[in-house]
């Protein structure tokens, strides 16, 4: 039985056919989004957190964790827009992708918990989040959006999937104008440096470098490889 319609299964994988052969473009940015979802839908699970050390007594409270989480799911689907190219109509990036259309899914179907806020005067973005809907309204948009991709996925319905994934990833209207703001206030791509380990006696020390290129070379050059 389908969850989605409450009738028979009517797609499937037939001999010989496979998961990325049968949705082609379509496959990686869903199964990007399925794993973001899956890890957004457990986020307020307080056993799961607690065994990172959240809980009742830490500083960080579990509830904290999750609030987070959903203002993240808002700045990463904003974020997204900057790879998306309007020329081309197209995603260069999958899981900027999948970050939007979860973002606009959070928009849809979540009753209002969820909000942009658009400041023209001073071209910002804010997001903003009712806390104490996360779990009634937020959480149940992403249970929605997952049941409905884990379906399709799982029965071949390349047809349905297509037809939910592209409205939800689709750029428009007032988008347009959150994409130019995006690109306007987009920062310079971050540098990673890995920090080096040195023994000074029976004590280990860490070092850590300035996260630019020339901390980049110093790192390499201080592992005397």
């Amino acid at each position: 039985m389908d969850p989605l319609t409450g009738e028979s299964i009517s797609s499937w994988y037939r001999p010989g056919q496979t998961w990325t052969g049968i949705f082609a473009d379509l496959a990686t940015t869903v199964d990007e989004c399925r794993a973001e979802l899956v890890g957004a839908y457990l986020i307020d699970n307080k056993n799961l957190l607690a065994l990172f050390g959240f809980d009742s007594s830490s500083e960080i409270s579990p509830e904290d964790i999750t609030y987070n989480t959903y203002l993240q799911l808002g700045v990463d689907g904003l974020r997204g827009l900057q790879n998306f190219n309007i020329e081309a109509g197209s995603w260069g990036q999958a899981h900027s992708r999948a970050h939007f259309a979860m973002l606009k899914c959070l928009l849809r179907d979540g009753k209002g918990f969820m909000k942009i806020d658009y400041d023209s005067s001073h071209d910002q973005l804010r997001v903003r989040v009712d806390r104490s809907r996360i779990i009634s309204d937020g959480k149940s948009a992403l249970a929605g959006m997952l049941l409905r991709l884990h379906m399709y996925r799982c029965t071949a319905d390349v047809k349905s999937c297509r037809s939910y994934y592209e409205d939800l990833s689709q750029v428009e209207g007032e988008y347009l104008e959150w994409r130019r703001i995006v690109l306007a206030n987009k920062q310079p791509n971050w540098v990673f440096v890995q920090a080096n380990t040195f023994l000074d006696g029976e004590k280990v020390i860490l070092k850590e470098y300035e996260p630019t290129p020339d901390g980049v070379i110093q790192s390499w050059a201080e592992r005397e490889l």
